[in-house]
């Protein structure tokens, strides 16, 4: 369901008992609400994770970011050469450990990944030739401004950034109630649990296990 920059504006303005936005301007609650999703969107929910593809260039270590990544969303396996109808696997190492690996002249496929001090990240072995790389990433977001837009936070963690503007505003700009900010940050909390159980559902492996009552054993 779409849900507007302009609708939740008045949603969190309701929950302040100001919908006529007197005592909290309208554009401190449109800030108020671009905070939240600044503050929640480095966590990662089944809706801001997406898969993208992009190419190395032969002899060039840094890895080409697409313009709407915040940051890879898993360490390990964040990024995964496509390379002979196989996928290698970028190891995630620090700085120190890079530099140790790096030869100038250290040419091949690409086994590990750095963000190095140039905010970039880099491969290593440099690559010996173009490679097709894809990636998990959390998107990033331009902050909402007209009353029609919407991103996918608004879309499916409407709540969550409700009560989370709502607890800030609240406890910064509506001091004549104190202990309501605590009551909306809980039931942010709350609403973040709730949000992270359907995005484990979704994400989550294993099996099916089965147990006997007579027996007491499992069977996968």
């Amino acid at each position: 369901m779409t849900y507007t920059f302009g609708q939740l504006t008045t949603y969190v303005s309701k929950r302040l008992i100001d919908p006529n936005n007197t005592a909290v301007a309208v554009s401190d609650v449109q800030e108020g609400i671009n905070d939240a999703i600044s503050y929640w969107k480095f966590r990662r929910f089944w809706f801001n994770e997406t898969a993208e593809t992009v190419t190395l260039t032969a002899q060039n270590p840094t890895i080409p970011l697409p313009d709407n990544m915040l940051v890879p969303s898993i360490q390990d396996d964040g990024f995964n050469i496509l390379y002979g109808g196989v996928k290698y696997p970028l190891v995630k190492v620090d700085i120190p450990t890079m530099d140790s690996l790096y030869l100038s002249n250290g040419y091949g496929l690409p086994r590990w990944y750095a963000r190095m001090a140039n905010l970039e990240y880099q491969v290593y072995p440099i690559p010996d030739q173009n490679y097709v790389t894809d990636l998990y990433q959390l998107n990033d977001y331009a902050e909402l401004v007209s009353n029609s837009d919407s991103n996918d936070f608004t879309n499916n963690a409407k709540r969550l950034i409700a009560l989370w503007s709502v607890a800030n505003l609240v406890s910064e700009l509506r001091q004549d109630t104190p202990g309501t900010g605590d009551y909306y940050r809980s039931a942010a909390q709350d609403e973040y649990r709730n949000l992270r159980v359907l995005t484990a559902k979704k994400n989550a492996s294993g099996k099916l296990q089965v147990y006997s009552q007579l027996n007491n054993r499992g069977f996968r």
